[in-house]
């Protein structure tokens, strides 16, 4: 989407004040932010809605068999609770629900209903398994943009990598499939976007994925990088600038011809410290307690602050130092950061689709 036509739909979609605050943040993107204390509101708020998930990905640092990370706690968001967020930062322009499994909140379709009264462009990131019993509730919820994680082209992938079985799978296909044939023109889902997460072991598998989008009818498709860190036997996973194998998988998904536009994962690069995230400058993450987080990433936690108790939580302490670590060359930034996409240049794209 060029630049004009974002400004076009700005304009059309937002209110007054959502359009200056989004002008602002151009304004000092474009002085590389010359300030780690923002004088616009975040344009997006990333939404954890709820902790909980039906699945137990292998890769998931939340629910993953082998995680080491320690899993946050937090209630469910309500609409209550979302609406206070909303009145801390009416000027954002977008809202993406997440989770866990954001289908696991019995609240999702209402509170998305009320977001879209304010102006703001709701979004969702889902497994797609519960989709099945909720079809007619997403056709009826003014979603802007549906994200569903695929995570295999064939029943027997997925029951391997969700620990789920493989009748999950058919199931999710087949709602999937019915979303797009019943989306009307025009309609929400505005855009249904299917992802998938490559790996050094799993690239002989996105060609036959990519192909399963195509037939059940998406918009387009998102491959993305493995980014992980700490959990034995995949943490040598990710894909790298200096790995053959995985340069040459990118240049031949380029000359490839799809039927949807499909966006191949940015590669990582060892020793690379570039900065180039906007994250703490552009998103904030709130879970259901109303604790922040610095960015999508690292997740929410009560010692960074909580948005319903302290109005000025964007510019807090620990946003300031966020930001001040990708501003500061000499500032070492956190593990975490190094192997992530938003580090990465911008993402390339398949150059032909039909």
């Amino acid at each position: 989407m060029t630049s004009l036509k974002k400004v076009a739909i700005l304009f059309r979609d937002h209110r007054l004040d959502q359009i200056g605050n989004t002008l602002r943040f151009g304004y000092h993107a474009f002085r590389r932010f010359p300030r780690v204390r923002l004088p616009y509101d975040p344009l997006w708020l990333i939404l954890l809605v709820t902790i909980r998930c039906n699945l137990r990905c292998r890769f998931c640092q939340i629910w993953g068999p082998n995680t080491r990370r320690k899993r946050p706690s937090f209630q469910d968001m309500n609409p209550d609770t979302l609406q206070q967020i909303l009145d801390r930062f009416p000027r954002t322009i977008a809202v993406d629900f997440a989770g866990g499994e954001p289908f696991a909140n019995p609240h999702l379709f209402e509170m998305a209903r009320l977001v879209q009264e304010r102006r703001i462009k709701a979004h969702v990131v889902t497994n797609g398994t519960l989709l099945p019993d909720k079809l007619d509730a997403l056709l009826e919820t003014p979603f802007e943009f549906v994200n569903i994680s695929l995570y295999g082209p064939d029943a027997e992938t997925f029951a391997k990598v969700t620990g789920s079985s493989t009748s999950v799978f058919d199931d999710m296909v087949k709602a999937v499939a019915e979303l797009c044939r019943r989306r009307r023109p025009g309609g929400f889902p505005r855009t249904i976007r299917a992802s998938f997460i490559c790996s050094k072991d799993n690239l002989e598998l996105v060609p036959d994925l990519i192909r399963l989008c195509e037939k059940l009818g998406v918009d387009q498709v998102k491959l993305k990088n493995l980014h992980i860190r700490d959990m034995p036997g995949l943490d040598t996973q990710s894909l790298y600038e200096d790995d053959r194998d995985a340069r040459d998988f990118v240049a031949r998904l380029q000359r490839r011809r799809f039927c949807v536009p499909v966006f191949v994962p940015r590669l990582f690069r060892r020793d690379y410290n570039p900065r180039r995230c906007l994250m703490p400058f552009r998103t904030l993450p709130v879970d259901g307690d109303g604790s922040i987080g610095l960015c999508c990433v690292r997740g929410t936690a009560k010692r960074w602050g909580n948005a319903l108790e302290e109005p000025g939580i964007w510019n807090g302490r620990s946003m300031v130092d966020a930001r001040h670590e990708l501003l500061d060359p000499t500032c070492p930034l956190p593990d975490v950061c190094l192997d992530c996409e938003e580090m990465v240049p911008k993402r390339p794209q398949c150059g032909h689709w039909q």
